[in-house]
């Protein structure tokens, strides 16, 4: 019978100090880079995004009545911050713990972590997008369709779904890892599981995905009509609360921009360097597989770090709060507040 924990040093990337073969320049720069993306890119990206996520979450709470897109924009940071900060333990984990079995168990139930923290930052993007779509397209009705009820009920609906979902990924993810008592009686194939294991989480994410970027073309198409047209006297009237409202689909498409690029290539990569390793005669090693599988980890927090960029380049009204934060935070003397209170919602 198969041991249940059949780990090596290579596995759990413990022999990276190691001097490659000698004559073996590819294999060689791929463990570099790979060592790179592991030790320098990811934890100094993932960094800048909590810092980044966290002056966000500052600056959208400064905003005292409620609005149906800023709340489910405080969720998108919650949700980044969770995943940003799970990277970078994870990080630590791997680099200071020694002993072998426990390494391989901690990196499975993170593994699954990661798995649960994409498919909730999906959703909540998707249910950003969606809030915008209502202010486009229903902007007479949307403050009764994105009543705080409503929206608080719909998220938890939707945190509920992601666990669900997630449940076939996760469960075929803890039989790669050998997790004693997950698998019951089924035989363990790598090549089996991890084909499935990375099939389920596609089709996961597939949905999501799809429903964003049908909902970001009807909305650049709905804004690129509206700009179109000639504008009346009622339009010019509000065509102040229009622009503001118009930058902010366009920070909420940059948003999902980022989010359809990274996670369809993030999963793109898992499938076929893990569907190689299991192919005989296949020319992507172990070190290839850890750089892929780096460089997708890469995509994903790249993609929960960029959202303030958006908001600070395209939302002035998310200019006028982060300023007004820091002048209560620094209190410069002899300078009054020239930013009146928030008490009006984000352009809907």
């Amino acid at each position: 019978m198969e041991t249940v924990y059949n780990v090596t040093e290579s596995d759990l990337h413990l022999n990276s100090t190691n001097t490659p073969a000698v004559g073996n320049f590819e294999e060689d720069r791929l463990v570099e880079s790979g060592r790179q993306l592991t030790h320098i890119a990811i934890p100094v990206v993932a960094a800048l995004g909590v810092c980044g996520n966290l002056v966000a979450l500052a600056t959208w709470t400064a905003e005292s009545a409620y609005n149906g897109t800023t709340f489910l924009l405080k969720c998108l940071c919650v949700t980044d911050l969770v995943l940003l900060v799970g990277q970078l333990l994870n990080l630590l984990v791997n680099t200071f713990l020694t002993e072998p079995v426990l390494i391989w168990r901690v990196r499975a139930y993170m593994t699954v972590f990661f798995q649960y923290a994409r498919i909730v930052s999906v959703h909540s993007t998707l249910a950003v997008t969606f809030s915008r779509w209502l202010a486009v397209h229903r902007p007479l009705g949307v403050r009764i369709l994105l009543s705080r009820r409503r929206v608080v009920v719909g998220y938890c609906i939707t945190l509920t779904w992601c666990f669900l979902v997630g449940v076939p990924s996760a469960y075929f993810t803890l039989c790669l890892f050998h997790v004693p008592n997950t698998c019951g009686s089924f035989a363990y194939h790598y090549p089996t599981f991890s084909a499935v294991q990375h099939t389920s989480e596609a089709v996961t994410l597939a949905l999501p995905l799809i429903l964003l970027l049908i909902f970001n073309v009807s909305l650049v198409m709905k804004v690129y009509r509206h700009r179109s047209a000639a504008p009346g006297l009622g339009q010019q009237a509000l065509s102040r609360r229009s622009s503001e409202a118009t930058r902010l689909v366009v920070a909420v498409t940059c948003l999902s921009v980022t989010t359809l690029l990274a996670f369809p290539l993030g999963v793109a990569v898992r499938i076929v360097t893990y569907q190689a390793a299991g192919l005989k005669g296949n020319t992507c090693d172990g070190a290839c597989i850890r750089f892929l599988d780096n460089l997708s980890d890469l995509f994903v927090v790249f993609n929960s770090s960029a959202n303030i960029v958006f908001y600070a380049a395209f939302v002035s009204h998310f200019r006028k709060l982060l300023l007004r934060r820091l002048q209560c935070c620094v209190r410069w003397p002899g300078v009054q507040s020239s930013i009146p209170s928030s008490n009006s919602a984000t352009a809907t």
